[in-house]
């Protein structure tokens, strides 16, 4: 039987202690404690006077939800556009990580430990229209290289600015694919299935390459040229 100082009565921050309980598998004193939320709890004689308990758990409760709240928008924009970004990042099971993660793009340690941080570097997006945008597409996410940025203004500061020269007019991908009455990646979609440059800004919207050769056989054939990239 191990010597111990009778606990009951005594309190040790959140818990009051009842009574003895049932000794641990191991051996320790316990003791039948009362929170202060009103829960009970058994616990050691060396985790009360240790501190290592200082309560029946609600105080990780309260704490994880101050966590989670602390800043008050969790459920705003820019909170949700904080979530996406660390993920496509560091999260494989992400279906962007392949672009991001997976090339090297790394969020900032200040803004992976912190949205409070990210939003004071950032501030509230200007509009619903504007996302977070990377100025230079080959570095990561940080105060020095994002910027809030409409997808017209996005296309044409990354890769699918690339512009494209077809019969005699130069415009970029994103504003080729406009033209044609589609979204600002259907030109670039396009060219990643082999398309030449000029097919993919001339044959409509909707229309396959090979649709296309079979509705019109006596025009010649759009160029064979591959599209070039001019920065």
């Amino acid at each position: 039987m191990h010597n111990f100082k009778d606990l009951t009565g005594l309190s040790f921050s959140r818990l009051t202690v009842l009574s003895r309980a049932e000794n641990s598998p191991s051996g320790k004193v316990r003791w039948n404690c009362l929170c202060l939320c009103g829960n009970t709890a058994i616990v050691s004689s060396s985790n009360l006077r240790t501190q290592h308990t200082a309560s029946c758990g609600c105080l990780n409760v309260a704490a994880t939800k101050k966590s989670n709240t602390t800043h008050g928008k969790n459920k705003t924009a820019e909170h949700k556009i904080w979530i996406g970004m660390k993920n496509r990042c560091s999260n494989p099971k992400n279906r962007s990580f392949a672009r991001y993660g997976g090339k090297g793009i790394a969020v900032c340690e200040r803004w992976t430990k912190s949205f409070e941080g990210f939003l004071s570097d950032m501030g509230h997006r200007p509009s619903p229209a504007h996302s977070i945008d990377r100025i230079k597409s080959s570095l990561g996410y940080s105060p020095w290289n994002c910027r809030w940025a409409t997808i017209d203004e996005q296309q044409n500061n990354k890769n699918n600015s690339v512009k494209i020269t077809s019969n005699g007019s130069t415009l970029t991908a994103a504003q080729w694919s406009r033209k044609l009455g589609g979204n600002a990646h259907l030109v670039l979609s396009r060219l990643g299935l082999g398309w030449t440059k000029d097919e993919a800004v001339s044959i409509p919207k909707g229309m396959r390459r090979r649709e296309y050769y079979q509705k019109f056989p006596n025009l010649p054939p759009l160029s064979n040229t591959l599209f070039p990239v001019e920065e």
